[in-house]
C-alpha cells in the first residue's frame, strides 16, 4: 500500500515543511518537552496494523464508521502526585520501563464524509510490555488540502488544544484513542508523537485517512437453496445527495469456496463498474449443487487501484435432505402379517415442499393396512402426500404387510420434494415358510386279533405358514385297515389326509383304527410334506403278541389214609408274548374225594365241576389254584383238570392211592401191687394195617391209686399221662413202651393206654390192679415226772403214730388204765371212768401222722404203779398196748 497515493505536490511539500519545523524544534530543544510558549512537542514514532472494516448492518445499509469508543475518566497516573487538566501543568509520566516504540491503527483507511473513525496509539517499553502513563502528542496536518478535526481524546488526561492538535497520556494497555471526522472530501494527516522515546528514528508514527463523499451498501450475508442463481448487488451513491456514483470499479472475490461456485460464470474475481443508477451486480451459481458456504470479499476500488471499502460476505446454501428409514422384521413367516414404519425425515436445513412417499411393494408382499391411508394405492404401490417439511420435520406412516410367497422381499420406499430432492430406504424381509413335525403313538404292544389305534399329531413348528400339505400312512403287513376319519383317501392304502393350509403353531391330529392280524413288531411310519418343500415323518412301532397257555397240576400224596386229606394245585402258564384273557379253567372231581375247599374260591359249571375264570394272564406269568378234598372211598383215584384259552384245550390228570390204616394196642403186667409196692407194665402198638402210619403216638393214664416211677424210651409225663412219640411205624411193625408204678392206696383201678397215628386211627388197651395195704401203727405213753411225790400233780402224755409210709389208719381207739394211786385230774379229749379213760376214735391217720393225748394226775399213795395204754384200728386184727411204770414216793 502506497503511503502518499493520491496527494497533491501542495500537500506533500506543507508535509515537508513541518518535518522541517520538527527538526528545528528538536534543535532548539522543543521536541521531548514544551516548546515555546509552553505548547506540547510532536510525536516520534509510528507503527502499523490493518485497515479497519466497515460492517454494513444488513443488505442496502450503507457503511457507517464505527464511533469513538466511549472511555473512562482519565485515572491519576501517581495517587501521590496531583494532576491538573491545563497543558502548563501537564507532567508526564510512566508506569514500568522506559518507552521506546509507539505504534498507530489504521495507518491508511478510507471513510465517508461526515463520519466518525477512531486510531489507535499503542505504546510499549523496551521488554515489549505496555507502556503505562507515557505521553503521546496528537498532530492533525493543515497543509493544502487537509481536512478534519479532532473530535475526541481518550486515555489519561486527555488534553484537547483545539481541533488539529492534543495530548493524552497512554492507559493500564499502553493505548491512548483519537477520534477524528470531516465534512468534505479530502485527507486527513495524522501525527502521533511521544517525548519520552528518546530515539528520533522511533518516537513518531504517522497515518492518513481518506474522507469521501461516498456511501457503499454492500449485501448482506444470504441463504440460497443449492443449484439455484445467487445475484449479489452493491450501490454507491454520494453522501451529500444521495445521488448514484456510476462507473465506480467493485471487485467480487470468492475467498471460502466450498463447494465449488463461480461469478458470472466459474470465475473465481470478477471486477464490475456501477451503473447508471450506482449498482453494481455479480451473479454467484454452483458449479455442482451441494450444501456449504460461500465467501465472497467485496471491494470498492480507487481509481488509483486503492481499495476503498471492503466486506465480506457469507453465501450459505442449503438444501432440504429427505431421508427414509424402512423398518420392518428381518424374517416374517408366510401368511403372517407384520408392521412395517416408514419415516421421511428431512435432515437438510431447507424446507422440501411437495413431499411425496411412495412404497413399492415387492410381489412377496401385500398391503393390508396402513396408518395414515395412502392417497392411492394399488397391488404393488402405495403413495402418500406428505406436503412440506420443514428442516427437521419427520412423518411416520405404519403399514401392515402379508406374507405371500416364500423368499427375500425387498421392500423400497421413495420419498421425492417438489424441488427434486429424493430419500430411499428399503427393508428386507425373509418370508420363512414353516417347518412339520410328526409324532405317532400307538400301544407298544397288542394280542393278536386285537383292535388298535394310531394316533398322528401334524404340527407346523416353523415360522411361517405352510400350503398343500399331504399326511400319507402306509400300514404294515401284519395291521389291517378299519378306519381313518377324515381321509381323503377313505379306507384305500396308503392312508392320505389333505390340509390347504396350515398356520405357524397350528396342529392337526388324525385316527388311524386297524386290527391286529399277525404276530411280531409292526412298524408303521407316517410323512408329511408341503408345497413348499418341508417334510417330516415320524414312526410307531407295535409289537402284537400271542398267549399260549399250559397246565399243571400237582397233589400233596400219592398214597394217603382213607379219611385224610387230598390238596391237588393247578398251576395255569402263560408261555406265549401275548395277554391271555379270559382262560376258562376246570377242575373235574372224581367219585370218592369231597371238596373241603378252593382257593381263590371256585364256581361249578353246567356238569357241577369246579371252574375258574382267568380275567388275564400276562406273558410268561403263572397262577395256581389249590382245592382241598377229604378221601371217602379206598382206592386209586384219577384227578382231571383242562384249561381252554382262545378255543384251545389242554389237558392234565394226577393219581393218588386210598389206603386203610390200623392200629392195635396191648398191655400187659401184675394185677396186684401193695401199697409201697412197684410194679413195672409193657404196652406194645402194631401196625395192623395197609399203610404206614406215622407220627405214632402212645399214652397211659394210670390210675389216682398208683404213683409214676419211671418210663423207659422218649416217655415224657404230665399229671397222670405218659407219653411216647412212636414215629413211623411200618405195616404190621410193633413199638413196645414200659412204664413202673407204685401203689398208693388200697383199691381195685384200671390202667388205661391208648395209641394214635396221623392217618386218623387209634386203639386202646386196659389192666384192671389191685392194690393192697401195708399196716404200720406205734403206741406210746410217757409220764411226765419220775419219781413224784404223794400229793403232786404229774402227768401222762400218750402218742398214737402211723408208722406206714404210704397207707393211712383208720377208725384207731385208744384207752388209757391210770394206776389207784393216782388221781385224774384232766384228760381232754377222753371220758374218764374211774381210773380208766377212753377217746373218741380217729377216723383216719395219714402215713407218717401222729396223734397226742395228754392226761393230768396228782399221787395220792406211795409205791410203785404202771399205767397201760391199748389202741386198735381196722387195718390191724390185733391190739397193741403201752405201759410206763412211775415211784411214788412219801417226802
Amino acid at each position: 500500500m502506497r503511503l502518499f497515493a493520491g496527494k497533491t505536490v501542495s500537500w506533500i511539500l506543507g508535509i515537508a515543511a513541518v518535518l522541517a519545523v520538527a527538526g528545528l524544534a528538536a534543535a532548539l530543544g522543543w521536541i521531548g518537552g514544551d516548546g515555546p510558549g509552553g505548547e506540547p512537542g510532536i510525536v516520534k514514532s509510528l507503527l502499523t496494523n490493518p485497515a479497519a472494516e466497515y460492517e454494513p448492518a444488513g443488505p442496502g445499509r450503507a457503511i457507517v464508521p464505527p464511533a469513538a469508543p466511549e472511555r473512562a475518566a482519565p485515572a491519576l497516573l501517581n495517587d501521590s502526585a496531583p494532576r491538573v487538566q491545563g497543558v502548563a501543568n501537564f507532567q508526564p509520566q510512566t508506569e514500568g520501563g522506559t518507552p521506546t516504540q509507539v505504534g498507530i491503527t489504521p495507518i491508511e483507511e478510507w471513510n465517508p464524509i461526515r463520519t466518525q473513525h477512531t486510531f489507535t496509539i499503542t505504546v510499549r517499553d523496551e521488554t515489549g510490555a505496555p507502556a503505562d502513563g507515557a505521553e503521546v502528542e496528537i498532530l492533525l496536518n493543515r497543509f493544502g488540502e487537509a481536512v478534519g478535526d479532532i473530535v475526541a481524546l481518550d486515555g489519561n488526561n486527555p488534553r484537547k488544544v483545539d481541533n488539529s492538535f492534543g495530548r493524552v497520556m497512554t492507559d493500564a494497555d499502553g493505548q491512548a484513542t483519537l477520534t477524528i471526522t470531516a465534512t468534505r472530501a479530502g485527507d486527513t494527516d495524522v501525527t502521533a508523537y511521544v517525548p519520552q522515546i528518546a530515539n528520533v528514528d522511533a518516537h513518531k508514527v504517522f497515518a492518513v485517512k481518506h474522507w469521501v463523499d461516498m456511501q457503499v451498501e454492500f449485501p448482506g450475508d444470504a441463504v440460497n437453496l443449492v443449484g439455484t442463481d445467487h445475484p449479489m448487488q452493491v450501490r454507491i451513491f454520494r453522501v451529500t445527495d444521495g445521488a448514484p456514483l456510476q462507473d465506480v470499479e467493485v471487485l467480487f472475490s470468492i475467498t471460502e469456496d466450498n463447494p465449488d461456485g463461480g461469478l458470472n460464470g466459474a470465475s473465481d474475481s470478477v471486477s464490475v463498474r456501477t451503473d447508471i443508477n450506482g449498482v453494481a451486480e455479480v451473479v454467484l451459481r454452483q458449479t455442482t449443487p451441494a450444501t456449504g458456504d460461500n465467501q465472497v470479499d467485496i471491494a470498492v476500488v480507487h481509481d488509483s487501484g486503492d481499495t476503498m471499502f471492503r466486506h465480506t460476505v457469507t453465501k450459505e446454501w442449503r438444501a432440504p435432505s429427505l431421508e427414509v428409514n424402512k423398518q420392518g422384521p428381518s424374517n416374517l413367516g408366510l401368511l403372517k402379517q407384520a408392521d412395517y414404519t416408514v419415516t421421511v425425515t428431512n435432515s437438510g436445513n431447507s424446507v422440501a415442499s411437495g413431499v411425496t412417499l411412495t412404497d413399492n411393494l415387492p410381489s412377496g408382499l401385500r398391503l393390508v393396512n396402513a396408518d395414515p391411508a395412502p392417497s392411492s394405492a394399488t397391488a404393488t404401490t402405495a403413495t402418500w402426500n406428505l406436503g412440506d417439511l420443514e428442516p427437521g420435520d419427520s412423518v411416520r406412516i405404519t403399514m401392515t404387510l402379508s406374507a405371500t410367497v416364500v423368499g427375500d422381499q425387498v421392500n423400497q420406499a421413495t420419498a421425492i420434494s417438489q424441488e427434486g430432492f429424493t430419500g430411499a430406504g428399503q427393508s428386507t424381509t425373509a418370508v420363512i415358510p414353516g417347518s412339520l413335525s410328526l409324532t405317532k403313538t400307538a400301544p407298544s404292544q397288542v394280542d393278536l386279533d386285537d383292535s388298535m389305534t394310531y394316533n398322528i399329531t401334524l404340527t407346523n413348528d416353523g415360522q411361517g405358514a405352510l400350503t398343500n400339505v399331504v399326511v400319507t400312512d402306509t400300514l404294515p403287513e401284519g395291521v389291517t385297515l378299519a378306519t381313518a376319519p377324515g381321509a381323503t383317501s377313505g379306507t384305500a392304502l396308503p392312508v392320505r389326509w389333505s390340509i390347504d393350509r396350515l398356520d405357524a403353531g397350528a396342529s392337526q391330529s388324525f385316527t388311524l383304527n386297524g386290527t391286529a392280524s399277525a404276530a411280531g413288531n409292526q412298524t408303521n411310519t407316517v410323512a408329511a410334506t408341503s408345497a413348499e418343500g418341508a417334510t417330516a415323518s415320524a414312526t410307531a412301532v407295535t409289537r402284537v403278541v400271542a398267549s399260549d397257555v399250559s397246565v399243571a397240576k400237582a397233589v400233596n400224596l400219592d398214597t394217603v389214609v382213607l379219611g385224610e386229606a387230598l390238596t391237588y394245585t393247578i398251576t395255569v402258564t402263560n408261555n406265549g408274548d401275548g395277554v391271555a384273557t379270559n382262560v376258562r379253567v376246570v377242575d373235574l372231581v372224581p367219585d370218592g374225594l369231597t371238596v373241603t375247599a378252593s382257593t381263590p374260591a371256585a364256581g361249578t359249571d353246567e356238569d357241577g365241576n369246579l371252574l375258574w375264570t382267568i380275567a388275564s394272564l400276562a406273558a410268561g406269568a403263572s397262577t395256581s389254584f389249590n382245592v382241598s378234598t377229604d378221601t371217602q372211598l379206598p382206592g386209586l383215584i384219577t384227578n382231571v383238570s383242562q384249561v381252554t384259552d382262545r378255543d384251545k384245550t389242554v389237558r392234565v390228570e394226577v393219581l393218588s392211592r386210598v389206603v386203610r390204616p390200623e392200629l392195635s394196642l396191648a398191655k400187659t403186667g401184675s394185677a396186684a401191687v401193695y401199697i409201697g409196692g412197684e410194679r413195672t407194665y409193657t404196652i406194645t402198638a402194631t401196625n395192623s394195617g395197609e399203610a404206614p402210619l406215622t407220627g405214632v403216638t402212645i399214652t397211659d393214664n394210670f390210675p389216682a391209686g398208683m404213683a409214676y416211677v419211671s418210663s423207659s424210651g422218649n416217655g415224657s409225663r404230665e399229671g397222670n399221662t405218659i407219653t411216647w412219640d412212636i414215629g413211623n411205624l411200618a405195616i404190621d411193625e410193633s413199638a413196645a413202651v414200659t412204664v413202673t408204678l407204685r401203689g398208693l392206696t388200697a383199691g381195685t383201678v384200671s390202667n388205661q393206654a391208648r395209641v394214635t397215628a396221623d392217618q386218623n386211627t387209634e386203639a386202646e388197651a386196659s389192666l384192671s390192679i389191685q392194690v393192697l395195704a401195708t399196716p404200720g401203727a406205734h403206741l406210746n405213753i410217757v409220764d411226765l415226772s419220775d419219781p413224784l411225790a404223794v400229793g403232786e400233780e404229774g402227768g401222762y402224755t400218750i402218742t398214737v403214730e402211723n408208722q406206714s409210709a404210704d397207707s393211712p389208719i383208720t377208725n384207731v381207739q385208744v384207752t388209757v388204765i391210770v394206776p389207784t394211786e393216782l388221781d385224774i385230774l384232766a384228760a381232754e379229749g377222753g371220758v374218764i371212768s374211774g381210773n380208766r379213760i377212753a377217746y373218741s376214735a380217729i377216723t383216719s391217720l395219714a402215713a407218717g401222722a401222729s396223734q397226742t393225748f395228754n392226761i393230768t394226775v396228782r399221787a395220792n399213795a406211795e409205791g410203785d404203779v404202771v399205767a397201760s395204754a391199748t389202741m386198735t384200728y381196722d387195718e390191724f386184727s390185733q391190739s397193741i398196748t403201752s405201759q410206763e411204770g412211775t415211784t411214788i414216793i412219801n417226802r
